[in-house]
């Protein structure tokens, strides 16, 4: 997921990614964008 993600950024290119991680634990007033969610953190991935 991340792998595609980051083609498409690549293709687009409109600005930097943001990758922001929170522990799993975090509420949902995470950063708004993709999200990757692991056993122990979430990464959310925006640009």
């Amino acid at each position: 997921m991340v792998i595609d993600l980051l083609h498409r950024w690549d293709v687009q290119r409109p600005t930097h990614p943001v990758i922001t991680a929170c522990p799993a634990t975090a509420d949902d007033s995470l950063a708004v964008g993709a999200r990757v969610t692991r056993p122990d953190t979430r990464l959310t991935i925006g640009w």
